[in-house]
């Protein structure tokens, strides 16, 4: 083979395992938002999807996900929050814009904000949308938010278990 015809495979290679990658992460947004939308948490209330992805901590969780032993290689509770702010600590980033996105903002009464997916973990906030506001700062302030944390099965498409807890932002 070539030297050009190789360069062209690997980044033919590539480009498909960005798309695979790509495909497996809107898979779970789609099933997560699938999730939220019919949980009971709105009663029937219209949710739109911010069309922007931001960092949200897994540390809020943390209780839960020790009780749930989702985290099994951590021997302590300590141990596993200690984890979790380091993850929390290396996940800030600056909110980007999503492809993902469902209804619109402004006709419905919540709003989901997606965090980036954590290998088999994806974390959301289901926000009351009293602001019509799709920027994440802006729509928590003096808010509250249902953080759900989504635990995928190893293929990735199937919700194997999901974590909430209520937060209060001020």
């Amino acid at each position: 083979m070539t030297r050009i015809g190789i360069i062209s495979l690997i980044i033919l290679l590539t480009m498909c395992g960005y798309s695979q990658a790509e495909k497996e992460q809107d898979d779970k947004y789609v099933a997560a938002f699938d999730y939220i939308n019919t949980d009971t948490i709105k009663a029937g209330n219209c949710v739109s999807v911010a069309n922007q992805i931001v960092p949200l901590e897994i540390l809020f969780l943390g209780d839960k996900l020790y009780e749930r032993n989702i985290y099994p290689t951590f021997e302590s509770k300590k141990q596993l929050l200690e984890y979790l702010l380091k993850e929390d600590l290396n996940n800030n980033f600056s909110a980007y814009d999503s492809t993902f996105s469902y209804n619109n903002l402004n006709d419905c009464k919540y709003v989901v904000f997606f965090s980036r997916p954590r290998g088999n973990i994806l974390l959301a906030d289901l926000v009351e949308n009293i602001r019509k506001e799709s920027d994440y700062k802006k729509a928590v302030a003096f808010n509250s938010a249902i953080r759900y944390c989504f635990v995928f099965a190893e293929n990735g498409r199937e919700i194997k278990e999901v974590l909430k807890v209520k937060i209060d932002f001020d």
